[in-house]
Order: C-alpha cells, then structure tokens, then sequence
C-alpha cells in the first residue's frame, strides 16, 4: 500500500466510523497539529500519540457541527501527501454554514501515519 492509499484507507475508516482500525494506520509517535477555526471543536491543539489521535478522531466524528467533510484531492511528495478537503461546519448562534477547505500535510514512516497538520481557508 503506497501513501496515497493509505491516507485514502485512513479517511475512509473515519467516514464509516471504523475507528478501532485507525491506530493500525499510525506510528507510535504520531503527531496531529490542528489549527484553530472559529466554533470548531478541536482548535489549536496538538495531539501525540495513538492514544491521543484516537481522542482526536473520535472528536471529529462525533463533532455536531461538522455536516460533511470530504477529501477530494490527494497528492504525493515522497513521504508527504497533501490531502485537500471540502468541509461544511454549522457554527452555533448562525442559520448560515460555513465552508471551508481544510489541507491537511501528512507526513509517512514505513508505510504509517507519522504526522498530520491542518490548515484551513475559505
């Protein structure tokens, strides 16, 4: 399995709520940098570890606000994937949703998630 398709299989276990089989995809040492968003639920945290990136999985699936997240656009650099997503959060106190493209840069070692940083715009 080459990054891309991992980063793939690692999306799609959280789009069908498989989270038990996500820390087969991680390092040990597995770093996850998210950027604060406005009303967002995991906002400008870093998370290390299998333990706490499950936390932080778990959050995002879980999370309310978030009606759909979607990664459309996957590219490999080495060891590096540039993953681009199309997200719609409901903010609290608005009828209006927000959308947001969210990159995120992961980062592979032997196969497995080492790193993964977010960053968002609109």
């Amino acid at each position: 399995m080459n990054n891309v398709e991992t980063a793939k299989a690692i999306y799609s276990a959280l789009h069908e709520g498989k989270l038990d089989e996500l820390t087969h995809y991680l390092t040990d040492d597995c770093l996850s940098k998210t950027p604060e968003l406005e009303d967002a639920r995991a906002q400008d945290r870093v998370y290390m570890g299998k333990d706490q990136l499950d936390v932080f999985f778990r959050q995002i699936v879980q999370a309310p606000n978030i009606r759909e997240f979607v990664p459309c656009t996957f590219i490999e650099n080495g060891d590096n994937v540039l993953i681009i997503n199309k997200v719609m959060l409901e903010l609290q106190n608005s009828e209006v949703p927000l959308e947001n493209d969210v990159m995120h840069i992961a980062t592979f070692e032997d196969g497995k998630l080492k790193q993964i940083k977010s960053m968002a715009w609109n």
